[in-house]
């Protein structure tokens, strides 16, 4: 009996042995791979927190392939903690792809199926500043806080020709590894449709006033350069190509910078027009008073926009849409003046963003572009009889700040290298200035046929100049002569040289020595905008 048990006994062990011998052994824990997800909320982008906040209650999965993503066979799924992490305690070698979604959006940017494959961009940062949104692809989509998606075509546009097979995120995971990977989650366009409070309203119109002031110097820097106010000297070979007009082609950069940065100040101020209605702690007029403002904004860009490029869209969404059209001249004329009308109509005396008085300016040089010789007339003569605005000695006009010559300055400062090569006259520039009003003033009086008011309106510029009065009795064709050379020598690298000169006929004179010709009166548009809005169509030449 002893001998039976033993035998049973050893036969046990030896079977048990056996099946250890065919069961995977336990792996020390030191020896796992593990993964750790970090993943943020876009969504709460703000300057202070340049990926947005951590994402909680997110649901990450990973895929082992692109088509198990198809099929939706993830291999693992977790959900991420307080601090937006989600963690993959042991996991198999081999390479995942990670897809992070919450309420809030996810890292599947634009995805849509395509023949049973979901395509989508490419994306893991986020635009920080209106200079990184400069120097970046066209992205109708481009604001501070938004997708920096990826150009994979390299055509210098984001569009739906560089969308690729989704996920677009993935790691490999090596063995006896522990791994970390940061994941951000949103939407292509994670700008809020509405505001929340009032103050989100004023940061708003205030990013909008220091993206103008970029905008402002490419203007006036492009004008300079683009005609006989200011030689390139050593700004560089860009800059060179477009004094001499050789570069001056659908591909040219700072054409495409000065439309980007254009309607990047449109879509955020139209976000201010749009939906300040909505929010429940601003009382009535102040609404009515923002979205003035921001009327008067984004009425001057256009005005800027359509003195260089010409009868460009109207956009009054956040984006354009990509079937737009270019307006009818007069049709886009009467766009920017109804709203100078009704941005100065509320403004009153508040000056914080733009006021009445600037948005009358603005309607005086939008007049006299349209050789509109009675509103012209009719619009500086209203500015100049406000007692509250004076010429001042010209040294002042640039180095003292809040003096009675500025009509509209946004920025105390001289920001880029380009301006500040072509403009030495001050440390800042404003956007407009009571100076220009005469001069508007005395052109449109020489128009209607009334010298003698034509005369006085010079004569103050010409005095502050310690020149002599010129009389009442100077001929026409004498007074055009002074008046012209006035422009000049009192508007000199302020961005009104290219609009002065086409107005009088002067420019194929003046500037074709340079090598200009009568088609560089208008920039061209930008080869990447016409191939993202197709019904858009070139200026003459190019």
């Amino acid at each position: 009996m002893k001998k039976i048990a033993l035998y049973a006994f050893s036969l046990a062990a030896l079977s048990a042995c056996s099946k250890n011998d065919d069961k995977p052994q336990p792996t020390p824990e030191q020896d796992k791979q593990s993964l750790e997800v970090q993943v943020y909320n876009t969504l709460t982008w703000s300057v202070d927190k340049p990926a947005g906040s951590p994402a909680t209650n997110a649901t990450v999965k990973l895929f082992k392939t692109k088509a198990a993503f198809n099929s939706s066979t993830a291999a693992y799924t977790q959900t991420t903690d307080a601090n937006g992490k989600a963690s993959f305690a042991s996991i198999d070698t081999g390479q995942y792809f990670i897809v992070a979604t919450s309420t809030d959006g996810n890292n599947l940017l634009g995805a849509k199926q395509v023949n049973g494959v979901y395509v989508g961009y490419i994306a893991d940062s986020l635009y920080q500043t209106t200079a990184e949104i400069a120097s970046s692809p066209v992205n109708k989509y481009a604001a501070p806080g938004n997708f920096r998606l990826e150009d994979l075509n390299g055509d210098g546009m984001i569009s739906g020709d560089d969308v690729t097979e989704l996920p677009a995120q993935s790691i490999h995971i090596a063995a006896k590894s522990s791994n970390t990977k940061r994941i951000l989650i949103g939407k292509v366009d994670n700008r809020p449709i509405g505001f929340t409070s009032k103050t989100q309203v004023a940061a708003a119109l205030q990013s909008s006033v220091t993206s103008l002031n970029n905008f402002h110097e490419v203007q006036v820097t492009l004008d300079a350069v683009y005609t006989d106010d200011a030689a390139c000297g050593s700004m560089g070979p860009d800059w060179c190509s477009i004094d001499a007009y050789t570069g001056m082609t659908a591909a040219n950069s700072t054409a495409l910078l000065l439309w980007k940065n254009g309607y990047q100040i449109i879509s955020q101020l139209n976000q201010v027009i749009n939906y300040t209605n909505a929010v429940s702690d601003m009382q009535a007029a102040e609404k009515e008073l923002a979205i003035a403002q921001a009327k008067g904004v984004k009425a001057y860009v256009y005005f800027q926009l359509m003195s260089y490029f010409g009868n460009v869209p109207m956009q009054n969404d956040l984006a354009l849409p990509t079937n737009v059209n270019r307006p009818a001249t007069d049709d886009l004329r009467t766009y920017i003046d109804t709203m100078l009308t009704a941005a100065a109509s509320k403004l009153g005396s508040n000056t914080d963003i733009i006021s009445a008085v600037a948005c009358k300016a603005i309607q005086a040089k939008l007049a006299l572009q349209a050789e509109d010789f009675v509103n012209a007339k009719a619009y500086s003569s209203a500015v100049i009889a406000n007692t509250a605005y004076m010429l001042v000695d010209t040294p002042l006009i640039f180095t003292q700040t809040g003096n009675k010559e500025l009509l509209w300055n946004t920025s105390n400062t001289l920001t880029s290298s380009w301006v500040k090569s072509v403009f030495t006259r001050g440390t800042f520039l404003p956007e407009l200035r009571l100076t220009e009003m005469y001069l508007i003033n005395a052109e449109a009086n020489l128009h209607v046929g009334t010298m003698s008011d034509a005369v006085t309106s010079l004569n103050k510029v010409r005095q502050r100049e310690k020149l002599a009065a010129l009389a009442n009795t100077i001929s026409a064709d004498n007074f055009r002569a002074e008046l012209m050379t006035a422009w000049k020598r009192n508007m000199r690298t302020e961005g009104n040289r290219l609009p002065s000169l086409k107005r009088w006929d002067m420019d194929v004179q003046v500037l074709t020595p340079l090598g200009y010709d009568k088609h560089h009166d208008l920039l061209p548009i930008p080869i990447s905008i016409l191939e993202t809005y197709p019904n858009l169509y070139q200026n003459v030449g190019y």
